[in-house]
């Protein structure tokens, strides 16, 4: 009869076995694997109370999973196409504001008028400029205001400013320069309008009361100069002069008022001119 003590692995399959030769109920036997192993040391523990249960981890959780990637793709896709649609949308209502009020004559009697300046050369008003002062001027001629007010800074490199410009013309012809007021500053609109409207009220604390005043310049740009008067407290209207505004006037202005109505025209004064 064979020895229980003889160890019971098969040659053949000795590659294949891990840990010790152990002992137990008379005779040895080896564990047939690393699982094996593990059961019988834990089993050791328990019968020890040395034994601790392991803290089991969670699985890692993957990033994308198969198909996730591609349905996060098509939701921020969807999401930028209405986006896109929704600001066009947006536009289109502001360009329809604005080509309205490019046709709205609101000329009435008023204490002054604020020409909007425009481009000179070395002292000479551009064909815009012009238009807005001689309007200006028919507007001062008839009685329809008392007053005018010329606005705008020079370009870098000018020897002269618009309002100077405005101012020398308009003195040309016969308008005295007491009925003249000079805002040689602003670089826009907002800033050209926010000069006039310190200018007014320094004139109310001298006694020339100004409370009402026509905006003169191109019909495609009444809406926002409505808009910015609107913001400066200023009782305005609009008096368009004879310039015939394009498209891509009309686009520009439509993209500033979207822009200035969100963020107020006098943060919209640091990026866009005119």
């Amino acid at each position: 009869m064979t020895s229980s003590k003889a160890a019971h692995k098969p040659s053949d399959l000795e590659p294949k076995f891990y840990g010790e030769t152990r002992d137990a109920d008379g005779y040895q036997f080896w564990t047939t694997s690393q699982e094996d192993e593990e059961a019988i040391n834990i089993s050791d523990q328990i019968e020890a109370g040395t034994y601790v249960a392991p803290v089991s981890k969670k699985p890692r959780r993957k990033l994308f999973k198969p198909g996730v990637l591609g349905r996060t793709g098509a939701r921020l896709g969807v999401f930028l196409l209405l986006a896109i649609l929704i600001g066009i949308a947006y536009l289109a209502f502001n360009y329809t504001q604005v080509a309205d009020a490019a046709g709205d004559d609101q000329t009435r009697e008023a204490d002054a008028a604020i020409v909007l300046g425009a481009a000179q050369y070395n002292g000479a008003p551009s064909y815009v400029l012009l238009e807005r002062l001689d309007h200006a001027y028919n507007l001062y001629n008839d009685g329809t205001v008392d007053r005018i007010f010329v606005t705008g800074a020079g370009a870098e490199g000018d020897i002269t400013t618009e309002g100077l410009v405005g101012l020398e013309h308009l003195m040309g012809k016969g308008v005295p320069e007491d009925d003249i007021s000079l805002i040689p500053e602003g670089s826009n609109s907002w800033e050209q309008l926010s000069a006039s409207a310190t200018e007014i009220d320094n004139l109310r604390s001298a006694d020339d009361q100004i409370y009402n005043v026509l905006l003169v310049s191109d019909g495609y740009h009444s809406y926002r100069l409505l808009q910015i008067a609107d913001e400066l407290g200023l009782d305005a209207y609009v008096s368009p002069s004879a310039v015939e505004g394009t498209v891509m006037n009309s686009l520009r202005e439509s993209a500033a008022v979207s822009i200035g109505r969100i963020t107020g025209y006098r943060r919209l004064s640091a990026f866009t001119e005119n």
